[in-house]
């Protein structure tokens, strides 16, 4: 807690993606990625903890598009 994390996504893929992580982590914060794309964002965790990330597209969470982001004192 207290540092910042940098994200470098590329979406590779056909399809337009988003990488979610809900409220508690950060006051939610999404990162759309139309195909093709890269971007890059930051953000500081507010909180100590594992926290699910995901695609909030129809389908893609449930299809497995999803992980766990660990934030340590």
């Amino acid at each position: 807690m207290g540092a910042a994390v940098e994200l470098h996504l590329t979406n590779s893929d056909g399809v337009g993606h988003d990488f979610t992580l809900p409220r508690g982590t950060v006051e939610k914060f999404q990162l759309f990625l139309n195909p093709g794309l890269s971007v890059h964002s930051g953000f500081e965790p507010r909180n100590v903890g594992s926290f699910e990330f995901y695609c909030s597209q129809p389908g893609h969470k449930a299809a497995g598009m999803k992980g766990i982001l660990e934030v340590e004192p």
